[in-house]
């Protein structure tokens, strides 16, 4: 099934189409499929760890395909393989932090991506080597922090919401105050050469917000202390801003505005999750490191 003919299946394009015809500003429209599209996000992490898995199984999915169509790679076997064999790997570790398998198990998966290179053997490919590198790449930036999601989730000895979902509302309330406090008093530019509208003031607006939210979280979100969340709403702030500069990088050195359509007001899978894609694997490196100072001083 071809992206296109995904987003039809899901029920974007529809949407974005009746969009186009209310005269409405772009805010409104990233307001208004923020508000739902956020309250579904929250029910799928809320409810049980299979409905987060839905979510994301779907991310994996869609963000490896619309990585893929980015730079350019066919509609074919392997590119099919790849999203495939990430999604198998998605699974395991899934099954690991259930406890239903072991990680000697998961180890036996890793071999098939072995495989990618000999399909590619037998492929008349003029550029093999930048055809592996870009869907390893995908792996890379997509599948993997997706798998530091999972463990972030399971952090607190077994499925815990409370962790993922308020370090991706501490996301979200970064991005919201960047963007009021960019727009209201952004004069000094961040990183101009990657994104020219980004400003000093609006990230220390991000941060603001988000250490505001940090203090909220603590009271209802009791998993971690207040000092912690401290932590991960800094974390998320520089990470965050990291990794929207990231994606913006890329999109720069592929000449597109948004890496995809499928979210109306707000582009593709990768413009609503670069942030994420970026700051999980270093929210579950703070957990490591954490773990392992209280370890060495027992």
């Amino acid at each position: 099934m071809k992206y296109k003919k995904i987003s039809n299946f899901i029920g974007f394009s529809y949407i974005w189409k009746k969009f186009n015809t209310i005269k409405m500003n772009n805010l409104a429209i990233r307001t208004i499929t923020g508000l739902l599209g956020g309250a579904f996000l929250i029910f799928l992490i809320i409810y049980s760890s299979y409905t987060f898995l839905i979510f994301i199984f779907l991310l994996n999915i869609l963000g490896l395909n619309e990585f893929y169509s980015l730079v350019k790679l066919k509609n074919d076997l392997l590119r099919y393989w790849v999203v495939l064999l990430s999604s198998i790997l998605l699974f395991a570790v899934f099954l690991l932090v259930e406890n239903i398998i072991l990680f000697k198990h998961l180890f036996s998966i890793l071999p098939l991506f072995f495989t990618v290179f000999l399909i590619q053997l037998f492929k008349k490919d003029k550029q093999p080597v930048r055809r592996l590198s870009m869907l390893f790449m995908g792996v890379m930036y997509i599948t993997i922090p997706i798998i530091f999601c999972l463990n972030i989730a399971y952090y607190a000895n077994g499925y815990n919401y409370q962790i993922i979902l308020g370090t991706m509302l501490l996301i979200s309330m970064n991005d919201i105050g960047a963007y009021f406090a960019g727009k209201s008093f952004g004069k000094n530019k961040l990183f101009e050469r990657i994104s020219p509208k980004k400003t000093w003031e609006g990230t220390a607006g991000g941060v603001l917000l988000s250490l505001v939210l940090s203090y909220f979280l603590a009271q209802y979100f009791e998993v971690l202390d207040v000092t912690e969340w401290v932590i991960i709403s800094l974390i998320t702030s520089v990470f965050g801003s990291l990794g929207d500069l990231v994606e913006s990088m890329i999109k720069r050195d592929l000449n597109v505005k948004d890496s995809g359509k499928i979210i109306p007001g707000h582009g593709g899978i990768l413009d609503r999750f670069d942030s994420l894609l970026i700051v999980a694997p270093f929210v579950f490196f703070y957990f490591s490191i954490k773990e392992l100072i209280i370890f060495i001083s027992n």
